[in-house]
């Protein structure tokens, strides 16, 4: 099937010698394809809309008609070969673009960590001097409408989600109530700059920037803001900060990059809440996005706390034992039951591992573990508790220190039922 697609759509003498799901990635389906029968070898990337995931409703159109304006605007991205809108033999809908030149950043030394913090930075202020918005992404938009779309975008998703902590509703309301109105002209946005989508070489520095499928017309501190935030506990990120203000010719408000970076925090623990739902469901199968929800969540959360109220982890330690977090907010402390984490675990076990090993005798301990983890009791999943009125309190201005304090407990009680998955994901997760 891939070689006819291959030789449609590439050339006539192209032969696919192997696809090979690509280790990364928590939002589409990534695969490998390796292409012979040319003047010389091919590599190419498919990326497929998945299933279910962290953000499996964004549009490849889009997509693609982003990655020719950068491409066209001197970026280092991908060349797309085509894409199916509707999927055809693939089901689904895909880009096929080259496999670009270089390798995932080597975060563990220091000299590339300092590179591609400076690099990063520069790339972020070329792609808004330079690169001319698409038409399909409303350029004509103020940046505050856009802003504020953002906000009514993930609160909504947030709240849909069911598994959102009152906090989360708590930091939609002042996203909504702080949208930054400074007359900054629409650019390109990103919508998810960060280490985790480039490509550099082993200086560190940039030879790719991947994944356009949150790119909109907005704020240029929208992807400053989820640069910072995705830089927590990797790179310098007031490093890439200077570097984009040197680039771009500005000075950049801190109060406002703030809202920005809170928006992120925001943002980054929705798509892990649309993750895990779809995890719950059965539409994802790989646990690894619970275990980020697990770890990232409240330190997003803290994060976005300390930077929206000015109430730090340490003002919520002293309430961290009186507060009854699990039982407010759900075992995990955003939301999902044991239960439920437990059938995720059940299902990748059964659906995915299981298929890989050929001894017996893990074969059959492999299905004992799925049994002993799966409830199979048919219950639905519990009623959600409803925080809308934590997002109306913040948006009218009634929420007191005290609440404010009460929900960052929660978070630090969550960061600590879960040190051993801070610890697997890294330092991001601790901050």
């Amino acid at each position: 099937m891939v070689t006819a697609l291959l030789r449609r759509h590439v050339d006539e003498r192209a032969e696919c010698t192997a696809v090979t799901r690509a280790p990364v990635g928590n939002s589409q389906e990534t695969w490998f394809v390796d292409v012979a029968g040319l003047e010389a070898p091919l590599s190419l990337v498919l990326r497929r809309t998945a299933a279910g995931g962290t953000i499996e409703w964004t549009d490849r159109a889009a997509e693609v008609e982003v990655l020719a304006a950068t491409a066209a605007g001197g970026l280092p991205v991908p060349k797309v070969w085509w894409w199916e809108p509707d999927g055809g033999a693939l089901d689904r809908a895909y880009v096929v673009m080259d496999r670009a030149p270089g390798r995932p950043p080597d975060l563990r030394q220091a000299d590339v960590r300092t590179e591609l913090a400076l690099d990063l930075g520069i790339w972020l202020a070329r792609l808004h001097r330079s690169v001319v918005i698409p038409a399909g992404l409303q350029p004509t938009r103020p940046t505050t409408t856009a802003s504020r779309e953002q906000v009514e975008l993930w609160t909504e998703r947030s709240e849909r989600s069911g598994l959102a902590p009152a906090i989360a509703s708590a930091l939609c309301g002042w996203l909504a109530a702080n949208v930054p109105d400074d007359g900054t002209d629409a650019v390109l946005v990103w919508g998810d700059p960060g280490p985790h989508n480039v490509l550099t070489d082993p200086t560190g520095r940039i030879t790719a920037l991947l994944d356009w499928e949150l790119a909109h017309a907005g704020h240029p501190l929208f992807d400053v803001g989820a640069a910072r935030w995705s830089c927590l506990g990797h790179l310098d990120r007031d490093a890439l900060t200077t570097a984009y203000e040197q680039e771009a010719g500005v000075e950049i408000d801190r109060r406002t990059l703030g809202w920005f970076e809170v928006l992120a925090c925001v943002s980054r623990s929705v798509m892990l809440f649309d993750g895990v739902r779809a995890a719950i469901a059965g539409r994802a199968h790989d646990p690894n996005v619970v275990g980020l929800a697990a770890a990232m969540v409240p330190a997003n959360m803290l994060r976005a706390a300390a930077i929206a109220w000015g109430i730090s982890s340490a003002d919520g330690v002293a309430g961290a034992d009186a507060a009854d977090g699990a039982e407010r907010h759900g075992e995990l402390g955003w939301g999902a039951s044991r239960d439920q984490r437990d059938s995720v675990l059940a299902r990748f076990l059964t659906d995915d591992v299981l298929a890989t090993v050929t001894d017996a005798r893990v074969r059959r301990g492999l299905k004992v573990a799925a049994a002993l983890l799966d409830p199979q009791d048919g219950a639905p999943p519990p009623v959600p508790a409803d925080h809308r009125s934590w997002y109306r309190r913040e948006l009218t201005g009634t929420n007191t220190d005290a609440a404010r304090r009460d929900l960052v407990a929660d978070m630090v009680l969550a960061r600590h039922r879960h040190a051993a998955l801070v610890d697997l994901y890294g330092p991001t997760a601790a901050v």
